[in-house]
């Protein structure tokens, strides 16, 4: 009898195990007006990329052991999913217009319809950004409640009985809340203002996030949430008087501490680190690159985010100072076409922008006093737009009165130029010397006095 009743429990405990055991999920569809042929899909900041046929049609299978919410991006349609191990879900998607929403079909589809419904209803509360963040904190507040009771009831109305998925749902709609009444007071100080205090009390519900949940870190709101909330700490203790003058390497560590003493969980603390090294190796001069990279190699574990970082790293060698510059052929607001080699014997400093941007058009000023301070000199200042609107990058060129060597990237932020150069964010500006190889990429603004003394170090060299 004891043996029959130890295998009982073998056998169920083996039942349970393999609840856990990673099972075949698939994600697939079609797509119409695709720009380009892949997209990608991503969950606790990883990325996989998905191949999109010929035809427009894409399959995405994964292992996976546990329910998660997961972001999938089609060139600029970006849309959040549900997805359970050994389940499937497909989508027909129309790019060409950004308004078009996803069709769902198969096993998944009611809860993805629920999440695209419940994505309306919060773009309608954050659609007015001025108006929702000038208004009194009960006001506010009471605005938030009152959005997630609305999706509450779509979920029921939606027929969802999925209990584990409502669980997390719930969670996400509150994070979501608290997200947003995370920018509030820094919000609100600008729209109104007001002089903002970082330290303010009016962070005092971050006392009870647990920043350790683990298997809360699919869930983006959650994500976003803990890191933002560190971030912001970190900022309070790198403007304290004692650590005026510490380098951006110094303050990196700093944040680093700062996580390892607030965060519990390994791999929460290695999300939020891969991110913040990733950023630095896209934004910041190769050699606080190198040491934050180096740092950060030494300590983690998790495959990864190591994998990530270490992807990234070698993606920013390519644009070392002393690399050969990647080639382009773009078209000119003149019709001409216009190539790299074709500034061969002057610095070239290359502007990386959009007529939508507001910090390039912000530029334009310090970009025009620029030019005209360094007309007689041997530099060639040239303009690439990524604009997805070309009669608007035109109009904006004429408004302002930009003269020179303005160019357009056919496909935007799809083009081989934006791939090359690794462009993640406009502005972007990167110069070049005269025998085409970097000098540096991300380098000073126009607005950045240190552009001249930069200028001017290089000019030597050719003059």
């Amino acid at each position: 009898m004891k043996n029959g009743l130890s295998w009982l429990l073998a056998i169920l405990m083996l039942s349970a195990c393999s609840d856990n055991l990673p099972k075949e999920t698939v994600f697939k569809g079609k797509l119409e007006n695709a720009p380009e042929n892949y997209g990608l899909i991503s969950s606790k900041g990883l990325n996989d990329t998905i191949t999109i046929n010929s035809d427009g049609t894409f399959r995405f299978t994964k292992q996976l052991s546990s329910p998660s919410y997961f972001t999938f991006r089609f060139g600029r349609s970006l849309h959040t999913i549900y997805l359970i191990p050994g389940d499937s879900l497909s989508v027909e998607l129309n790019l060409q217009q950004r308004s078009n929403d996803p069709v769902y079909a198969e096993s998944l589809a009611p809860i993805n319809n629920y999440l695209l419904k419940a994505s309306k209803v919060s773009r309608e509360v954050t659609s007015n950004f001025r108006e929702l963040f000038s208004i009194p904190i009960d006001a506010f507040t009471h605005k938030l409640d009152s959005a997630k009771n609305e999706i509450e009831k779509i979920m029921v109305s939606e027929g969802i009985e999925n209990t584990e998925f409502i669980a997390f749902e719930k969670e996400r709609l509150n994070y979501q809340n608290l997200n947003l009444l995370f920018y509030y007071p820094n919000y609100n100080a600008r729209l109104t203002g007001k002089t903002f205090s970082p330290d303010s009390a009016d962070y005092s519900f971050m006392n009870g996030v647990d920043l350790s949940i683990e298997e809360n870190l699919h869930i983006n709101e959650y994500a976003s949430l803990v890191t933002d909330y560190v971030q912001h700490l970190s900022s309070i203790d790198v403007g304290k008087p004692e650590n005026k003058g510490k380098s951006n390497f110094e303050k990196h560590l700093m944040f680093f501490d700062l996580i390892d003493s607030l965060v519990k969980s390994q791999e929460i603390r290695e999300y939020i680190k891969h991110q913040r090294v990733i950023e630095t190796i896209q934004w910041e001069n190769l050699e606080e690159a190198k040491s934050l990279y180096e740092h950060f190699m030494r300590e983690a574990v998790n495959e990864s985010y190591i994998g990530m970082v270490s992807a990234a790293y070698k993606l920013r060698i390519m644009l070392a100072p002393g690399t050969e510059a990647p080639a382009f052929s773009l078209t000119g607001i003149d019709g001409n076409t216009y190539n790299l080699s074709d500034y061969r014997g002057k610095l070239v400093y290359i502007d990386f922008w959009a007529s939508w941007c507001a910090p390039c058009r912000a530029e334009i000023p310090s970009l025009l006093k620029l030019k005209e301070e360094y007309k007689n000199k041997p530099i060639a200042f040239v303009a690439i737009s990524l604009d997805d609107d070309v009669e608007a990058w035109k109009n904006m060129v004429e408004e302002k009165g930009l003269k020179g060597y303005q160019l357009h990237a056919e496909k935007a932020w799809s083009s081989d130029v934006a791939k090359k150069y690794q462009i993640k964010g406009v502005p972007t500006f990167v110069l070049i010397d005269a025998d085409g190889k970097f000098i540096e990429y991300n380098v000073a603004r126009p607005s950045n006095p240190e552009i001249n003394l930069i200028f001017d170090k290089h000019l030597k060299t050719i003059q």
